[in-house]
């Protein structure tokens, strides 16, 4: 399965940034695991890839109103 997993800023560590980095480490076990998130650079950002999202995804992951508009095309 191709999931992505979407977050506003992952250039921190709150909240859901340490959900995003805590799921990713879990389902890249078994999955294909893409991550997008409008702010990068530093935070958990440093710990997982980025991506720019493409429309071939099983399930998408979506955090934030600001990452849906830019992925609910897919």
């Amino acid at each position: 399965m191709k999931i992505l997993l979407t977050n506003h800023h992952l250039n921190t560590w709150g909240g859901s940034e340490t959900w995003v980095l805590t799921v990713y480490n879990e389902l890249k076990k078994l999955h294909t695991v893409d991550v997008f998130a409008i702010v990068k650079g530093g935070g958990v950002s440093d710990q997982i890839p980025t991506v720019v999202p493409n429309s071939d995804y099983d399930l998408i992951l979506c955090n934030h109103n600001s990452c849906f508009e830019k992925v609910k095309h897919l």
